[in-house]
């Protein structure tokens, strides 16, 4: 049990106790009530217990609102009437409104403070609320008050652990033991406390106790195989897996321990036939053997150095559970994972077939279209699924893309404003979106929307290197606001000073502020860097040589700018009006 869970059952102890003994409780408040000092004339006491009793007739009822408004006037007739208070406080609980809740039980307690379950409610309201130091203390006031009651104690151990006060809890458990004996709930909670502290010796020791008590104990066997393993007492460890298995072969909790064991230890050929022998265990439900299979798809390493072994167990598990979509989703994920594209859509396909409503597989299936750059069928698949899901930003997205790709630049803005608005507040997918839209906006010279874009797209991510490389490109295109392009620039050469695509860009932005030695120098970099057979680059450096009146290489760089596929029109142009 991790530690983080132990504040989440010691609400449920106390919830359900309350529960439990909340009938008695209102017996118990009964009794105390004649300890209140205002004396009550008979007229007063009449109308008391008629609001009292109806009061608790239409708790029982469920009639909240007037139950509460009963419960009101018991105290507006007795003012030191505890059990009004308390009834309160147990309505304001079952309502959320936890805060008056607690205010009107410590009322109750101030009035009759020897009332076990009016704290008791108080500890499990500050659980609750997370008050976790004042639940400990009203627990100790409980203790003391009522110290034969060793499941309080229990209860005050489990929130010392749960507050790191180990020293504390440990005593208590102590005291419980020698009070009372070996017992499971109290060894397990010692074994959880020295495990999180590190001291697996002395968990070991608590485990040990109770398999004294119950040496054929499978559960036992189990918990201290893991600890044995968790302190590399491999031999022990394999003698209590073996000893289970001796008792009970087919033990499905053994087999997934041991798994985990082999895995830890890199045994993987072991690990490998005890994973065969849980897909065939009839024992193990379906859904652990699908969080087996996942852990391994999420392994890329086992993916990798393993692939034969993992191949005949999905063969194993597909033929057992032909007809599970959940299965094929599974293989289908190893197999993208694998590089398998082809196969993974096969079993993707299949799932959709039987399954049309899983979302989650449309999206793997469009990803897996992506990654093998098929438009047209990232395009109908997202079609497709907008139909079924209407609300679904993803396939906005990837729709609004293909159609910028296609140059279909109206209906990608419509699909991607769309998708915009579904977007919430998710910030990396808004990203994508203005990106995109920039994109869009610009290729149908709506230049301000597109610059809007830019600037929205960058307030999520101000350093987006991919972003300010293009929004200073297409400023300079414009020779607009060449300043902040030049400064964007910069930012995105700083972060990958060798990208020929950034540096083409920066030297382009200097052209156009007029500097065209220091354009010169950044554009042979950009040579330097890989731009040998890019025509924009060199059409690029041959601009940038005419400004500096070296026509002859300028033409030089332009024909060379033709023959990798540059607009030979606009490049001839450029050498007829440059020739000697």
């Amino acid at each position: 049990m991790e530690m983080n869970n132990l504040r989440i059952i010691g609400i449920i102890v106390f919830t359900i106790l309350v529960i439990i003994y909340g009938c008695e409780s209102t017996r118990n408040a009964y009794l105390q009530d004649y300890k209140n000092e205002i004396v009550l004339s008979e007229a007063q006491q009449r109308e008391y217990n008629y609001a009292l009793t109806e009061a608790t007739k239409q708790k029982v009822f469920g009639n909240i609102q007037q139950a509460a408004a009963l419960y009101n006037k018991c105290i507006e007739v007795n003012p030191q009437s505890d059990v009004a208070y308390y009834q309160l406080a147990v309505l304001y609980m079952r309502s959320g409104n936890n805060r008056e809740a607690i205010d009107k039980t410590v009322k109750a307690i101030e009035l009759n403070d020897k009332n076990f379950w009016y704290y008791i409610q108080l500890a499990t309201l500050y659980q609750i609320v997370e008050k976790k130091d004042s639940a400990i203390i009203v627990l100790e006031r409980i203790s003391d008050l009522w110290p034969e009651n060793n499941t309080i104690k229990f209860d005050l151990a489990f929130n010392y652990a749960a507050r790191g006060n180990n020293e504390k809890a440990i005593r208590i458990l102590d005291e419980i033991e020698i009070e009372n004996g070996i017992s499971e709930k109290v060894c397990l909670l010692k074994k959880q406390i020295y495990v999180n502290n590190g001291e697996i010796i002395k968990a070991i020791d608590e485990i040990s106790k109770l398999i004294k008590l119950a040496p054929d104990e499978i559960k036992y066997l189990g918990i201290l195989a893991e600890l044995y393993g968790a302190n590399n007492q491999d031999a022990e460890a394999m003698r209590c897996y073996n000893k289970i298995f001796e008792l009970e072969p087919e033990n499905g909790l053994a087999q997934l321990s041991i798994s985990g064991y082999y895995r830890a230890k890199g045994e993987f050929e072991n690990y490998f036939i005890i994973q065969e022998k849980i897909i065939n265990n009839e024992k193990i439900v379906l859904e652990k053997k699908l969080e087996v299979l996942v852990m391994m798809v999420s392994d890329r390493e086992l993916i990798i150095n393993y692939k034969n072994d993992l191949e005949k167990l999905f063969k194993e598990v597909i033929i057992r559970y032909s007809e599970d979509t959940r299965v094929m989703t599974i293989y289908g994920d190893y197999l993208v994972k694998a590089g398998r594209y082809e196969e993974a859509k096969i079993q993707f396909e299949k799932v959709l077939e039987k399954n049309i409503s899983n979302y989650f597989v449309w999206e793997q299936l469009i990803f897996l279209y992506s990654n093998i750059n098929d438009s047209e069928e990232i395009y109908e698949k997202c079609n497709e699924a907008l139909k079924l899901f209407p609300d679904r930003p993803v396939l906005y997205l990837f729709k609004g893309n293909i159609e910028l790709i296609k140059h279909d630049f109206i209906n990608s803005i419509k699909t991607l404003e769309k998708g915009l608005n579904y977007s919430g507040n998710n910030n990396d997918l808004k990203l994508q979106f203005y990106s995109f839209l920039a994109e869009a906006y610009r290729n149908i010279e709506d230049d301000k929307k597109s610059d809007d874009c830019f600037e929205k797209a960058l307030e999520i991510d101000p350093e987006n290197i991919i972003l300010l490389n293009n929004y200073s490109y297409y400023l300079s295109i414009r020779s607009e606001r060449l300043n902040e392009a030049e400064k964007m620039s910069k930012i995105a050469i700083t972060k990958e000073p060798n990208n020929q695509t950034y540096l083409d860009t920066y030297a382009w932005i200097l052209y156009k502020m007029g500097k065209y030695k220091k354009a010169l120098e950044y554009i042979e970099r950009t040579i330097q860097n890989g731009g040998t057979e890019d025509p924009d680059i060199l059409e690029h450096y041959g601009d940038i040589l005419v400004e500096l009146k070296e026509k002859t290489e300028a033409v030089k760089y332009w024909k060379l700018a033709i023959k990798f596929g540059g607009n030979e029109v606009n490049l001839n142009k450029k050498i007829e009006e440059n020739k000697f």
